[in-house]
């Protein structure tokens, strides 16, 4: 008998300590980006969610300063390197054009 009190005490006091931590109300599930958050909680009294880094605004649902082309949100060292390797590959192109222009020509 005493052995099945004990059992359903700790049940009950087990159950009340989850009821406990469910109800402090420190978080609060929100609509935020799913791409540009780190988790579906916010803070109870902003409404804020929690950002990536590459993210911003209350449902971080844009880019960060800094960042491009959401919802990506692709830093700018992105966009630099694929610009020289755009170059690149033009310049490459053209000087390809014009030596086989030159070699046809003189042939």
């Amino acid at each position: 008998m005493w052995i099945v009190l004990y059992c359903v005490v700790v049940v009950v006091a087990a159950a009340a300590a989850d009821a406990d931590d469910d109800d402090d109300g420190d978080d609060v599930e929100c609509s935020c980006n799913e791409q540009g958050t780190t988790s579906q909680i916010c803070d109870k009294d902003t409404g804020q969610c929690l950002c990536e880094d590459s993210f911003t605004g209350p449902r971080c649902d844009r880019c960060s300063t800094g960042f491009y082309r959401f919802p990506q949100c692709l830093g700018m060292s992105h966009l630099v390197s694929h610009l020289v390797s755009h170059l690149v590959s033009h310049l490459t192109t053209h000087l390809v054009y014009d030596l086989v222009s030159r070699v046809l020509s003189s042939a």
